[in-house]
Formats: C-alpha cells, structure tokens, sequence
C-alpha cells in the first residue's frame, strides 16, 4: 500500500512541476511580447538582451523558424537572393518580419495556454500513459511517424495487456514462458 502512496505523490509532483513549468514560460512570452510591442515604438537596445530567451522559448513551443526570402539588385542587371532568419533578426524592423514575428508569438502564446489546460486534463494524462513510448521517443529526439516508433509503441501495448491480464489472474506469465 505505502509504493501506491510514493507513486501517486511522484505523479502529483510531475503534475505540478509541469503546470508550473508551462504557466511560468507563458507568463514570460506573454511579457516578452509586450516588451516586444514596446521595442517596435521605441526601438532600444536592451531589448537585444532578450532575444536568445524569447528565442529559447519560441523553440520549446516547437515553433519553426521562419525564412524571408528576398531579391535584391546586385549591379549590372543582377539580382541577389538574400534570406533573412526570423529568429536571428526579432530586432529587425521591418513590416514584413514584424508581421512573422507577432505571429510567432501568438503562436507560442497558444502553445504554452494549451499545455496548461493539458495539465489540467484527465483525458490527457490517459493518452499520455497509452502512447508513453512515442513521448519518449518524441523527447529523445526520434521522429515519432517512423516504423521503429509505432513498433515499440505495439510492443508497450502487447506488454501492458499481458501484464494486465496476469494481475487480474487471467492469464500466468510463467505458464507463457514454459
């Protein structure tokens, strides 16, 4: 009784870290993005200091990066391709990257809100604990639509339905062995 009673505090303890974790960082884009309004009427450099944070954040949201792409004249009747990085120029004024970039943030905004309201949600928890291999390949870095990944995800089934079975006296796993 008492291992139900450690894992059901750990579970908890994750649940809170999480909701923590994810309310804090929607709090600071939030806060990054009024700073980031602020900068477009009054440019300063000090907002230069909070371009790898919110640079950071945008990335943990799983945003992508976004790629400008513009022609610009070279001499003589040439044109060069220039491609301008979204997140390595968020100081850059200009109505094209401006537009890029508070869509960004809004998208990262949505992001951080969902994943609270995540927390929050039994539905999601359940999910969580059917498709844990996919999270932690997801995590590891693994691409979760491969072969390899949809393979552990039915092996982590068939193991969990055995073990199921076995607890509810079903099936004997020993029997299944011999």
């Amino acid at each position: 009784m008492e291992n139900w009673i450690i894992f059901i505090i750990i579970i908890i303890i994750f649940i809170v870290f999480r909701l923590l974790n994810n309310l804090i960082k929607l709090r600071s884009i939030k806060k990054f993005y009024s700073d980031y309004q602020e900068y477009l009427k009054d440019p300063k450099y000090s907002f230069s200091e909070k371009t790898p944070l919110i640079v950071k954040l945008f990335k943990q949201a799983d945003i992508d990066n976004s790629v400008i792409t513009r022609l610009s004249p070279k001499g003589y009747g040439y044109l060069q391709n220039i491609e301008t990085n979204i997140f390595s120029n968020l100081t850059l004024i200009d109505q094209e990257v401006e537009t890029l970039i508070t869509r960004k943030f809004h998208e990262a905004i949505g992001i951080y809100k969902s994943r609270v309201y995540e927390t929050i949600n039994p539905l999601f928890w359940i999910e969580f604990a059917l498709k844990l291999p996919t999270y932690i390949a997801k995590y590891i870095g693994l691409k979760t639509e491969t072969k390899l990944s949809k393979l552990l995800q039915i092996i982590y089934w068939i193991i969990g339905i055995i073990i199921g079975l076995e607890k509810l006296g079903i099936i004997k796993i020993t029997e299944l062995i011999n």
